[in-house]
């Protein structure tokens, strides 16, 4: 091998075993890994002590998407895309050139990224010129004439995509109408509804969920969340978007899956609940059978289904379930403006972090006439008691049970749950974290 030139060849194959094995040679430490919804997933590390020596490292035969190895060169990381496939696929790298088996998936999704990558920067630099020029200036006109061709260029080029092999053309599709929707949602000058639509529909020609290819792309939570963006700037707004994914995971084997990225999405967007809520509604209206793909640490099985409950039922607006409490009153009968009902556990690392901050501010939370009411959901009744009595608030036993009929009948999924209610008993705020709840207080008091 010629000094300053060495070659990773990764041979993925499938094996007896549930694993398939990539052999990497020309590195001495290399990381592979993929992607789970919106989540890295390391499958595996290794090294050797020489570059000469063969790495080998395995992957589950399962997993299909992109894919990526990690590793330093001259002290700075570096990263390629993979699509993990389990076809056989060579990684050639002579010093900052690098190459993949002619006609894979992976030569064709990185060549694509490149070239793509090129004619943008060209666009951009073109864009920036034409702006120091009057309108009348012909130099602006020869700008906006080199526009013009490199538009042409680019969408011969895109037009090439078709014809990739079906993974490469489906992640490189998706990110194209990602990024023409992005840029549409940023420009100073409104954009038409043609083009918006057209934007839509682009995106909607990549959202296949019939497969798990989405799952593990790295980026899934960013494309609904511009999807939802765009549709809410259009006619039918998120309800058509909704209507529209709800239609395609009906029948899909991984419903489940995607349910959960979504709503994790939707969630996050500013101050409006009511796309999850609409999301929700119509997904458990939709599918008859929506249960929890797997139960997680806590025992919790159909935590998606509760969760979508939750959305859907708990809105906003709607009347908490009232609750005999163990001092011997209902919660309605707490004479205080608000009352924040929190549902944790002295076993729930997130609690750990959350109810520290509320008991440092329950002081401040009575002055704004807030009474807090926590659920404790422990292992027994002596420790709860224990726990109770370090703490300022008004305390109920409800025991770490996700079928009790308090915790289902607020159809919680997660600790800490908090849910704000007012004086009638009706929910005005789901804060999902103290500094949350100090953030509402502040406008609405």
């Amino acid at each position: 091998m010629k000094r300053g030139v060495f070659v990773i060849a990764l041979i993925l194959q499938v094996t007896i075993s549930s694993y398939a094995q990539v052999y990497i040679k020309g590195l001495k430490e290399v990381v592979l890994g993929g992607y789970n919804g919106h989540n890295t997933q390391t499958f595996d590390t290794a090294s050797v002590s020489d570059i000469n020596n063969e790495i080998a490292l395995k992957y589950p035969t399962g997993y299909r998407g992109l894919g990526w190895i990690k590793y330093q060169q001259q002290g700075q990381p570096q990263e390629i895309p993979l699509l993990l496939q389990g076809d056989s696929l060579y990684v050639s790298i002579e010093q900052n050139r690098i190459s993949f088996t002619k006609n894979s998936p992976t030569s064709f999704y990185n060549f694509y990224k490149q070239v793509s990558g090129l004619y943008n920067e060209q666009e951009q630099s073109l864009v920036k010129l034409k702006e120091f020029y009057a309108d009348s200036s012909s130099f602006k006109k020869s700008v906006l004439s080199e526009l013009g061709k490199l538009q042409v260029e680019k969408n011969k080029f895109y037009a090439t995509m078709e014809t990739y092999p079906d993974m490469a053309r489906t992640y490189l599709r998706a990110e194209t109408a990602l990024e023409s929707t992005n840029a549409l949602l940023q420009v100073q000058s409104p954009p038409s509804q043609e083009q918006l639509r057209v934007a839509q529909k682009e995106m909607e020609k990549s959202i296949d969920l019939q497969t798990d290819i989405l799952m593990h792309w790295g980026i899934i939570h960013r494309f609904f969340y511009s999807y939802y963006s765009l549709s809410n700037v259009l006619p039918g707004g998120h309800q058509h978007s909704t209507d529209f994914i709800v239609s395609r995971l009906s029948n899909s084997p991984f419903r489940n899956e995607y349910i959960e990225e979504i709503i994790t999405v939707l969630q996050n967007i500013s101050g409006r609940p009511d796309i999850a809520e609409y999301f929700s509604q119509k997904a458990l209206a939709t599918i008859e059978e929506c249960d929890d793909f797997q139960e997680n640490g806590d025992g919790i099985s159909g935590r998606i289904k509760r969760q979508m409950q939750q959305l859907s039922i708990m809105r906003i607006g709607s009347p908490a379930p009232d609750q005999l409490l163990d001092n011997g009153k209902f919660i309605s009968d707490i004479n205080s403006k608000y009352k924040l009902i929190v549902f944790w556990g002295s076993w729930c690392d997130h609690c750990k972090q959350e109810i520290p901050q509320l008991k440092a501010y329950y002081s401040q939370l009575k002055k704004q006439d807030v009474e807090v009411v926590a659920m404790g959901m422990e292992d027994n009744a002596d420790i709860h008691k224990l726990i109770a009595s370090t703490n300022p608030w008004i305390s109920h036993y409800v025991g770490r049970n996700w079928k009790a009929p308090t915790t289902e009948s607020y159809y919680v999924y997660g600790t800490p749950t908090f849910f704000l209610v007012d004086e009638a008993m009706n929910i005005v705020a789901k804060p999902k974290s103290v500094e949350e709840l100090k953030k509402w207080l502040e406008v609405h008091q």
